[in-house]
C-alpha cells in the first residue's frame, strides 16, 4: 500500500473472533466501511520550547533564565505531521510560592497524532536567587551639553534590587546618574525633570529619592 488517503469495505470475515467460540459473524451493520490516511514514518530533530508558569516567595527572583537537558529531541511520526513542527512545545514548569531553583522532568505538551519524542522527558532547571537590596546616595550629573547647569538636590538616593549574585559589595561603585533635558536647559531653568541611572543590570529594579530634580543655572 502506497502513500495516500484510502478507503476499503469491512465484510465479515474483518471480525477476529475468540478461537472455539460457538458464534458466528452473518454481516457488518456499521460502519460498513474504514478510511485509512496510510504516510510514511519519518524522524526529525527539533529544539524543545520550555515554559514556566507562576511567580516565586515573596523576596526571590527569578531572572528569565532556564536550564535545558537535552536542548533537543527527535520526534517521530507521520512525515506531513512532522512538517508542520519547528519544535516541541514542553509542559510547563510551575515556580509558584518557590524559594529554591525548581528542577522538573517534564513531557511534550502536545504533538501530533501518532508522533512521539525521545526522550519522553526533558529535564527544565528554573534557577531561584534572593533578592538584594543596596542603597547610595549619588550626586547628580548634567548631561552632555547642559554642564552650565546644575540641579537642586545636588544629590539622590538610589535604592538598587536585583539578585543577590548580580548586587555584591561594591556594586554600585560606578553608578551614575544624570538628569534628562527633553528641551534646550535654558528653558528648564525652574523646572522639574525626571532622572537616568547608568551602570546597572538589565534586570534591576531601581528606585530613587526624590525621582526628580530643579533645574538652575549653575554658580560661577
Amino acid at each position: 500500500m502506497g502513500v495516500g488517503r484510502f478507503e476499503r469495505a469491512l465484510t465479515a470475515a474483518d471480525l477476529p473472533l475468540p478461537a472455539g467460540a460457538d458464534i458466528s459473524v452473518e454481516r457488518v451493520v456499521s460502519p460498513r466501511t474504514v478510511e485509512l490516511q496510510v504516510d510514511r514514518k519519518g524522524h526529525r530533530r527539533l529544539p524543545v520550547a520550555a515554559r514556566v508558569e507562576g511567580v516565586p516567595a515573596g523576596g526571590v527572583v527569578w531572572a528569565g533564565n532556564l536550564l535545558v537537558e537535552p536542548t533537543t529531541v527527535e520526534v517521530t511520526g507521520p512525515q506531513q505531521a512532522l512538517a508542520t513542527l519547528d519544535s516541541v512545545r514542553l509542559d510547563a514548569v510551575r515556580i509558584n510560592g518557590k524559594r529554591d531553583t525548581v528542577s522538573a522532568a517534564v513531557e511534550a505538551d502536545a504533538l501530533p497524532d501518532w508522533c512521539t519524542m525521545d526522550p519522553e522527558k526533558v529535564t527544565v532547571t528554573v534557577p531561584l536567587e534572593p533578592e538584594a537590596s543596596r542603597r547610595v546616595t549619588v550626586r547628580v550629573e548634567s548631561p552632555r551639553g547642559a554642564e552650565a547647569y546644575t540641579v537642586t538636590p545636588e544629590r539622590v538616593t538610589v535604592t538598587v534590587s536585583a539578585r543577590r549574585s548580580l548586587l555584591p559589595a561594591g556594586a554600585l561603585a560606578e553608578i551614575r546618574v544624570h538628569w534628562l533635558a527633553p528641551a534646550a536647559p535654558e528653558l528648564l531653568v525652574g523646572h522639574r525633570v525626571g532622572l537616568r541611572v547608568g551602570h546597572l543590570p538589565d534586570e534591576a529594579r531601581v528606585r530613587m529619592d526624590p525621582e526628580s530634580v530643579t533645574v538652575r543655572p549653575a554658580q560661577p
